[in-house]
Formats: structure tokens, sequence, C-alpha cells
């Protein structure tokens, strides 16, 4: 085991409890006994720093309001890189600073050693955004993607997909967002005679997302299954969800990644309605393998990873894109044959502990930023 790690974690824009940099980066860190410093958008969130790092409270990041943030992140991470091995950014308006950063200051031989954490399809991500004007959006998109262009030579990079690497000249770290899967799997809470069945939806909730579509779902859902909502909505998303009385909806809003899971288990089916954009198109959903991990079969769209995984771990089922009849038939299919969907439940936990497992892929995630290190 190398000695431990001073390690700066900055995200401007992502909830400081986010699963991928939290549950899993920071934890496999701090699990191989380095010492981590969290610059996140704490009071924005309403959340306290996790235990076991030093928080630093910055702005958030949001819409067209995302300058002041990063300059603010950027004064603060200045003053406390001197002091850290490692610096890892999660967003790409981060990225100047993270540059900066990694030039030796005056006087000094090094630099901490930098990571850019690719989350997403920036170009592609640029085209869906619905703050930049239309006109805007093709420059935009050719500007990022020269950027990408940029930073790989400057910096070190781990990639949240594999599809990512055809952006990108060399050979980075894929860094998947596969959750910690149980060992064994998970028995289901005894169903109270009378209460309903849940289905289970965990993510951001957004149109590209098919919040439209689960919405509409609830409407034709019979009384005895009801959908739960487990996510960060937009101000009027969230105004309009906490609106809706109807016992067929359970919203719950944005919860720590952690609670979430615990409310996976023993639902019905888990939802996964991405629509057809680029983004999203070769993106492995990591809520689908939330779902596999805690035995919980999932329904999703056809985009070509999405519908990959439903059939190499069995556990899932396809509909198309804004078919809500085919979505409520295949909700009632699963509720009218517990066998067929207790040996998907089977299926879907044995492909994420064979395939899917941060319990290995954390360490490797560690030993990468540690190898970066001993390099400065």
């Amino acid at each position: 085991m190398p000695r431990p790690l001073r390690i700066l974690v900055i995200t401007v824009a992502h909830p400081p409890l986010d699963a991928r940099i939290h549950n899993r980066q920071i934890r496999s860190l701090l699990e191989r006994g380095h010492e981590v410093t969290y610059l996140a958008p704490f009071s924005a969130f309403g959340v306290e720093p996790p235990a076991g790092v030093r928080g630093v409270d910055v702005p958030r990041s949001v819409g067209r309001h995302r300058l002041g943030p990063v300059l603010a992140a950027g004064r603060t991470a200045r003053r406390l890189a001197r002091h850290h091995d490692v610096v890892i950014g999660h967003d790409p308006e981060l990225l100047p600073v993270l540059h900066a950063l990694a030039r030796p200051r005056r006087g000094r031989r090094d630099a901490p050693a930098v990571v850019w954490d690719v989350h997403e399809d920036v170009p592609a991500q640029m085209e869906m955004t619905t703050w930049i004007p239309g006109p805007v959006k093709r420059p935009a998109t050719a500007v990022a993607t020269a950027v990408e262009g940029f930073t790989e030579h400057r910096l070190h990079l781990t990639l949240a997909e594999h599809a990512y690497a055809s952006r990108f000249a060399g050979e980075h770290p894929v860094v998947p967002n596969s959750p910690r899967v149980p060992a064994e799997l998970p028995t289901e809470p005894p169903t109270a005679p009378g209460e309903p069945q849940r289905l289970v939806y965990v993510g951001a909730l957004t149109t590209a997302r098919g919040i439209e579509e689960m919405l509409e779902l609830v409407r034709r859902l019979p009384d005895d299954v009801r959908l739960e909502l487990i996510g960060n909505a937009a101000p009027a998303l969230d105004a309009r969800l906490r609106a809706i009385d109807d016992p067929r909806l359970d919203y719950r809003g944005f919860v720590p990644n952690a609670v979430a899971l615990q409310r996976l288990s023993g639902a019905l089916a888990g939802l996964v309605l991405l629509h057809r954009h680029d983004n999203y198109l070769q993106s492995q959903p990591s809520k689908a393998l939330e779902y596999l991990a805690h035995g919980v079969p999932f329904i999703t769209t056809p985009n070509p990873a999405s519908a990959a995984l439903a059939e190499s771990s069995g556990a899932g089922m396809v509909v198309g894109h804004g078919d809500v009849d085919a979505l409520l038939e295949a909700v009632l299919a699963l509720r009218a044959d517990p066998q067929r969907r207790q040996a998907m439940r089977v299926a879907g936990h044995t492909a994420a502990l064979a395939r899917h497992d941060w319990n290995t892929q954390g360490r490797e995630f560690a030993e990468a930023v540690e190898a970066w290190a001993a390099q400065r």
C-alpha cells in the first residue's frame, strides 16, 4: 500500500452526495487510507460534508450562472492545491481551473497530479442543454470538442463509459458507474396485506429522462401499483410533482444515494426511460446497474447500451420511446408472473456481481490515482 495521499476533489455542478463522486470515488480513496478535501456546493443543496472528509463550501454552478461559482472555486482551489498530491475535478466548466492547477507554481518544481473525471459526452450534452441558445449550440459544441482534445494532453483523464474513448486520441482508464453489489441476492421485505406494489425510479428527473412518460404511466396504473420517484428535479418540475394528488405517485425528491438504494429492495421493477439523445445512446445507465445489484428487474427504452444490458443480464424488458401502452403492459406482465420476475431478479444480481461491481472497480480507480501521484 502506498503512503497516504492528500487528495482535493472539486465539483460546483453536482450534488455533494452524488453517487459517483461521493459514494464511489471518495469512499474508495478513504478506504485506501488517503486524506480527502472536498470542495462542493454543500449549502446550495442543504447538506453537510460527509463523514471522513474535510468539506469546503463553494457556490453552485447551474444554468447560465456558472462563471461566478467557477471563479470562486478556482480561488479556493489554488489556495488548497499546493498542499495536496492529487486534484480531481468533475465538471467541464472547471477545466480552466484544472489546467491552472496543473502548472507548477513559481518557485516550485512540481504540481499536483490533476485529473478530469469525464462524466458525460460533453459535446452531445451541449446539444441537448436547454439554457444554451439554439444558434450558439453548434459552435459551442465545436469548442467543447477542441477543448477536450487540448485537455487530454495536459491532464489525466478517467472516463465514465467505454464509449467515451472514441472522443480521445490516447488511452484513459474507464471508471464505470458501477454500484457496490451485495455478495448475496437481497431478501425482499414482506408486503403487508393490501399494500400496493411499487415501481421505482432513482435519478435526475427531466423530460429527456422520461418524466412525462412516467407521469402518464401513473395515470394508467391500477390502484394496487404505485410509482416511487426518487431524484433531483428543477424547481418548476419539483413544484409540479409535489402538487400532484394521486395515491399512485410517491414523489420523494432528492435523497442521498445510500438512502435511495434502501428503497429498491422489493420493488416490482425499476424504470430507465432515457430518450433517444446522442448523450444517452451508448451510455450504460447507472440506475439500471443499481437495480440489478439489488435484485430489481428493469424496464428500459431501446437505446443501444440500455437494450444490450437488458439482454446480457437477462433482467430487463425493452419498450419503445414514448410508448406508454407498452410500458404499462410490461409492468402488468411482471405483476402477473412472480416466477418470471424472480428469475430476472436472480439473473440480474448474478450479472451485476460478475461484471459491474464497484468493490472491484473502485480499487482499480484508486490504484490509477496512486500511480499518477507517484509520477509527479
